[in-house]
């Protein structure tokens, strides 16, 4: 459990569980940190859980598992992500509720959902959240060869998606961090004074690196 978002990202963690108890609201006013790719265990009791529900005796010792996992930008949810969410037979079972109303019970059962659902385990809220970073990539003076191009968007995939957050090759006003390719020095460019003056970080690729 991390308390802030700057640990958040300094462990490589993009996105959070928030818990809400059936009256509201999470009494430790914590938020339950994930990375994609990365399984989390949800349950009553147990050490080998990731987030536990001690205050709600209805939740199975072992309830379920979600984890975020990779998809195309064109299916529902968050950018590039989708929510998978295993029961693990748990008494009462993990009813998954979508925006539109919908529900769906799982009952020692799997699914893949949009990251904007809803869980519900026994009389206990959760709800992923994301701490809403954009990346922007840029790699020198716009003068690179087509080869180096492409060798640089495959690495800006690659990044984006261990960190689990969106990217893009052209800046954004929605973009939170410039990222500079390493050995590389930032220029005068659209790029760079796009996000000067949105207020932007500039950081380097090595810095992304460290957040796997």
């Amino acid at each position: 459990r991390i308390r802030s978002a700057e640990d958040a990202a300094a462990s490589g963690a993009m996105w959070y569980i928030s818990v809400a108890s059936a009256s509201g609201g999470d009494p430790d006013g914590l938020r339950y940190f994930v990375r994609p790719g990365v399984p989390c265990a949800i349950g009553r009791k147990g050490s080998s859980l990731d987030i536990v529900l001690k205050d709600d005796a209805s939740v199975s010792k072992r309830h379920c598992t979600v984890e975020l996992v990779p998809s195309p930008s064109d299916v529902g949810g968050d950018v590039g992500h989708r929510l998978r969410v295993t029961d693990h037979g748990s008494k009462k079972g993990t009813k998954v509720r979508f925006p539109d109303g919908r529900e769906q019970l799982l009952e020692a059962d799997s699914l893949e959902a949009p990251c904007d659902v809803e869980l519900q385990l026994a009389r206990t809220r959760l709800k992923l959240g994301s701490l809403g970073w954009r990346l922007c990539f840029t790699y020198g003076d716009g003068k690179e060869a087509a080869s180096e191009l492409r060798a640089g968007r495959e690495e800006a995939e690659r990044l984006a998606e261990a960190v689990g957050v969106p990217f893009h090759m052209e800046f954004r006003p929605a973009c939170t961090h410039l990222v500079c390719a390493e050995g590389r020095t930032v220029g005068v460019s659209a790029r760079a004074a796009a996000a000067v003056i949105s207020g932007a970080k500039i950081v380097s690729q090595d810095w992304l690196h460290s957040l796997r």
